[in-house]
């Protein structure tokens, strides 16, 4: 929502807001960034273009507020999945999984071509920054807890763990698009195993 707009809404109004950022989600997926219009926004969500600039100052703004609407979600499915694992390595497992699984569920709801993908995913990147400290922080709980229980031996996990953040944003684009999930699964296998293990193959702890 615009930079100012701090009240609590109403249930109408909330219903609104709701419609708004759930047609441009759609729109923004079939036509990409560019070709999507205030307008269009404002027609499928069935309000004026008015009420979409009380809310909105203008359609990047509705974007981000889409991207940030997806990333709480994807935030929420993650962290349900990572409280039930019983392990650090489990967790990192469930981390990944829950990730892919969430943003493919919305390339294939939605009918996301790449070359859309490649338009928006750029775009993301100012927004995703934040739910990147997240995952972050998260993976250098997780691998403090794998040292404190004797399962890895990381001398900097604080590190280790950004590291890991940033290959694991670099492949969010190419492991989404993959049209053959079950090539999928064996490739993030890979990675993690890679991960936590290293080339040597000794496993740690």
């Amino acid at each position: 929502m615009s930079s100012g707009e701090n009240r609590r809404l109403n249930a109408r109004e909330n219903k609104k807001v709701t419609a708004i950022m759930e047609s441009a989600q759609t729109l923004f997926a079939r036509n990409g960034y560019n070709k999507t219009t205030v307008d269009e926004i404002a027609r499928q969500a069935d309000v004026a273009k008015g009420t979409l600039y009380k809310y909105f100052r203008s359609k990047n703004d509705v974007f981000k507020a889409v991207v940030v609407r997806e990333n709480n979600q994807i935030n929420h499915y993650i962290m349900e999945a990572v409280n039930k694992a019983d392990s650090p390595i489990k967790k990192i497992r469930a981390l990944l999984d829950v990730k892919i699984r969430e943003l493919r569920k919305a390339v294939t709801f939605y009918r996301v071509t790449r070359d859309v993908a490649q338009e928006l995913w750029p775009r993301m990147d100012a927004v995703r920054t934040d739910f990147l400290n997240w995952e972050r922080n998260l993976l250098k709980d997780i691998l403090n807890e794998g040292i404190k229980a004797g399962r890895f031996k990381i001398d900097k996990p604080e590190m280790a763990a950004n590291v890991m953040a940033i290959v694991f944003k670099s492949l969010e684009l190419e492991w989404v698009m993959e049209q053959k999930p079950s090539q999928l699964q064996p490739e993030v296998d890979t990675l993690i195993e890679l991960i936590l293990w290293g080339i040597s193959g000794k496993k740690q702890g």
